[in-house]
């Protein structure tokens, strides 16, 4: 999955390094490079539901996104960007879209997610993350803070959850997804 914005090593911003390090771990709320450019209320709600759970929380809203959202709380960071890889493992939960790219570092990280699909193929990485055993899903819809409050407090509260997240979180780690494609491609080319 894409983790640089300028394509060298992902780094933390100082400010979200620091946010990090200065509390319990947030929650991570993000709609990824697609979904975030049709967020809806999805950040103002997440904002509501972290501090309806007493949590802190980390929103990235990105390019175009609203960086006063949760303004003046220090329990809420707010940025347009950070690398998932560095992001998530640091994470209690991650909210987001059910992208490919953002489930599978979710799962490389170990951490609980809530899955709110928004289009094309989110919806079945969505039912595959909950039969996995280390998600659950709300529908865009039903995005109001009481609900992802509710539905939040049952991930974080279920240790099986979190024990299954932490379990595909090695096995995430050690695909080489490219390579194992290059291989089946040259494969197709070798004469038998």
């Amino acid at each position: 999955a894409w983790d640089s914005e300028t394509g060298g090593p992902p780094v933390l911003s100082p400010e979200l390094e620091a946010f990090l390090n200065a509390g319990e771990p947030p929650l991570v709320f993000t709609l990824g490079s697609a979904a975030v450019h049709i967020p809806g209320d999805f950040y103002v709600e997440s904002v509501t539901a972290a501090r309806r759970l007493g949590r802190r929380a980390v929103l990235l809203v990105g390019p175009e996104g609203d960086l006063s959202v949760g303004a003046g709380d220090p329990d809420i960071h707010v940025a347009r960007y950070a690398p998932f890889s560095l992001l998530f493992p640091r994470a209690a939960a991650v909210v987001h879209q059910g992208g490919v790219g953002t489930v599978h570092q979710a799962l490389r990280g170990g951490r609980p997610q809530m899955i709110v699909p928004h289009l094309g193929d989110q919806y079945d990485n969505a039912a595959r993350a909950v039969r996995l055993g280390c998600a659950a899903t709300l529908a865009r819809s039903a995005y109001r803070a009481e609900t992802v409050a509710r539905v939040l407090a049952g991930l974080l509260d279920d240790p099986g959850i979190l024990s299954r997240a932490e379990a595909l979180a090695a096995p995430a780690r050690a695909e080489d997804g490219a390579g194992m494609a290059a291989q089946k491609i040259s494969a197709l080319f070798r004469p038998e």
